[in-house]
């Protein structure tokens, strides 16, 4: 399990919460969970409130997910 999903699970709070709060569709979180979709550092910010976790700890988990796929660099300015 990656680590945005375990903290997610973690949390307790339902996907479909997350994707309101983010102002997306769920299926888009679930790509955004799987590094198939990069972050931009508003959704960034709003899950570290949402899971009260560091912003960078978060951060730092899903550039750790994102090792060895072509595209490391999943968070946008």
């Amino acid at each position: 399990m990656n680590k945005l999903k375990q903290i997610r699970k973690d949390s307790g709070i339902k996907v479909k919460k997350i994707a309101e709060k983010l102002n997306i569709s769920r299926e888009h979180y679930y790509n955004l969970e799987k590094g198939i979709t990069p972050f931009d550092l508003e959704k960034l910010n709003i899950l570290s409130k949402l899971f009260e976790v560091d912003i960078v700890e978060l951060s730092n988990s899903i550039k750790e997910e994102c090792d060895g796929k072509e595209d490391i660099s999943r968070i946008r300015n």
